[in-house]
């Protein structure tokens, strides 16, 4: 009648996993129409890419392993452009509004351009996303850009008031917001005590 009932705070732990684990249908078949990631490729970027990309790579890396069962690993190369079976992550600020991004999805390698970082970012999401509609590491041939509709989602912490540690921060990004709220009463301080609000913004 009833389910299992959760220890005192269990729900935490959902609030901190941006990747659910085991996501991969391995009777699914590859279509014609699209390309399989294989555990010979990687996710590479220039070797002096902005951090959050760096992050949003292993994050990548991390999504293959954990919901796929696809060990795909991470690096950072001089000339990415010129790989092979890879996913690329690189900017181009030319592109348009901020979080914009364009995916293009080749046999040997799917390049994921964003404006800036924070295009980037959302482009590896926009990736994982279809992949978890698929249940497996295929995805249709073919280029798409995207832009942002929203750019300011706003979200509380599902943790705790004005607590937000990493994991659940990243889960909170996955779900596509932008920003979080802090009750902030001073320097240093929210109405639950103090709070070193530079790490949070980090």
């Amino acid at each position: 009648m009833f389910g299992k009932i959760e220890r005192k705070y269990e729900f935490r732990e959902r609030l901190s996993r941006s990747h659910e684990r085991n996501r991969r249908d391995f009777e699914a078949k590859k279509l014609d129409s699209e390309i399989e990631i294989t555990s010979n490729w990687r996710i590479v970027c220039f070797a002096d890419a902005d951090e959050r990309i760096v992050l949003a790579g292993k994050d990548l890396a991390d999504y293959f392993e954990t919901s796929l069962s696809l060990p795909v690993v991470f690096e950072r190369c001089k000339s990415p452009e010129s790989a092979e079976f890879a996913i690329i992550l690189k900017t181009d600020p030319a592109m348009g509004k901020n979080r914009s991004f364009v995916i293009s999805v080749e046999d040997k390698r799917i390049v994921i351009t964003g404006n800036d970082a924070k295009g980037v970012i959302s482009g590896c999401i926009y990736l994982e996303d279809q992949l978890n509609f698929r249940e497996a590491p295929f995805i249709a041939r073919g280029t798409e850009q995207r832009e942002i509709l929203v750019p300011l989602r706003i979200v509380h912490s599902g943790w705790g008031i004005d607590c937000f540690p990493d994991g659940h921060l990243n889960a909170i990004s996955h779900a596509g917001f932008t920003a979080v709220i802090v009750f902030v009463t001073g320097i240093d301080r929210t109405e639950v005590g103090p709070l070193d609000i530079n790490d949070v913004i980090t």
